[in-house]
């Protein structure tokens, strides 16, 4: 906050003081010594001076002495020092433009001797490896806006002038990601193939007996797990998620020994993570389809399927996630001479297609796409 140096009293910086009373200030004079830092709030001045001079004052600033000018604005101007009457030993930050340390999305420039006005850097320019630039570079960090807006807080505060290049562009990559430090897009594709499987399932050996045509049928699905030390731009973070699923189905006439049907899915879950969380739904549609020649059952199954995210966070982002299914799977019975083990030799493949994944993050849309393929080789043992 502002402070006047006057008759009362003095301020003195140094480093090298060993005793308190030979080494006090002086009244009246405001010292700052070699490497001396003075740390200035811009958002306190409002127009006044940091350090006010009363009449015969003197400033000295050796030069390597510093100034950390934290919280400007774009296009502000401020006055670190006015009033002194001697101001003939004030060098370093009064005079040195070098010598002035400020956020990393900003840069400080002298208009006279101690007036100083801070210019916009952009993100690229500051921080090259930082992602987001388009939406940070339209932040104005105004005490206003960073009242209003938890990113425009963060992000004034992991580009502080105090960390190094790498600790603020690591800060805002974690962040810019709220939907991945929760997993939301492993979590669209992973549930997806879930109700995939259950579809593809329903014509399965297993549950032979249970397919009838003209038959609707229902399974409901829980999926419970954790993740630890999943690593997002240098940072680890991790999440524990929960869902819950239904598939109704409904198996239409078979056609010799070609079986298929529709499926319906529809399931809600949530990701808890340690900067974020993630409440989501998923539902989608299936065309699922078995050729049983008695020992050989080859099934497929086509599917569509839509996730909505809430994620809540240093950022709020809606990402909404669609994936398209793939899947063919060839179960071959071996039936052993007893006649009571059949073994399955299942063969499994599972393309998930990722179309697309748009995040919405301050009023911008970000886009991945991606394909994720999975292949299974089991062997499976049934009692009959």
């Amino acid at each position: 906050k502002p402070v006047t140096v006057d008759a009362t009293g003095g301020i003195k910086v140094d480093g090298t003081a060993t005793d308190v009373t030979a080494n006090s200030a002086a009244a009246n004079t405001a010292e700052f010594a070699d490497n001396s830092l003075l740390m200035v709030d811009a958002s306190t001045l409002s127009g006044t001076a940091a350090l006010t001079g009363a009449p015969g004052s003197t400033l000295t600033v050796a030069d390597s002495a510093k100034l950390y000018l934290d919280n400007v604005s774009t296009g502000g101007t401020y006055t670190i020092a006015t009033n002194f009457e001697d101001t003939g030993a004030a060098n370093g930050w009064y005079k040195e433009d070098a010598n002035i340390i400020t956020g990393k999305l900003f840069s400080a420039t002298h208009i006279t001797d101690s007036i100083i006005t801070a210019s916009r850097k952009k993100l690229q320019e500051a921080l090259p490896g930082a992602v987001l630039p388009n939406i940070v570079d339209k932040m104005t960090f105004s005490a206003a806006e960073k009242a209003k807006s938890p990113a425009s807080e963060f992000i004034a505060q992991a580009t502080n002038g105090l960390y190094s290049d790498s600790m603020s562009t690591a800060l805002i990559n974690v962040a810019a990601q709220p939907a991945e430090t929760v997993g939301a897009t492993a979590a669209a594709v992973e549930h997806s193939l879930d109700f995939a499987q259950q579809a593809q399932g329903h014509l399965s050996f297993f549950n032979g007996a249970d397919v009838k045509a003209d038959q609707a049928w229902i399974k409901y699905g829980h999926r419970n797990g954790s993740v630890d030390s999943l690593d997002i731009g240098g940072m680890s973070t991790g999440y524990d998620s929960s869902f819950n699923g239904v598939t109704v189905g409904y198996d239409l006439p078979a056609i010799d020994s070609f079986h298929h049907g529709f499926a319906f899915s529809y399931g809600k879950g949530s990701n808890d993570g340690a900067w974020e969380n993630d409440d989501f739904n998923t539902k989608g549609v299936s065309w699922y389809g078995s050729l049983n020649t008695g020992n050989n059952n080859m099934l497929f199954d086509v599917g569509y399927y839509h996730t909505e995210h809430d994620v809540n966070g240093i950022f709020h982002a809606k990402p909404k996630t669609d994936v398209f299914t793939m899947g063919i799977t060839n179960a071959l019975a071996v039936r052993a001479m007893m006649g009571m083990v059949l073994l399955y030799l299942i063969l499994a493949c599972v393309i998930a297609m990722l179309v697309r994944l748009d995040i919405q993050v301050i009023g911008r849309v970000l886009r991945l796409s991606d394909t994720i393929q999975k292949a299974r080789i089991s062997l499976a043992c049934h009692l009959v």
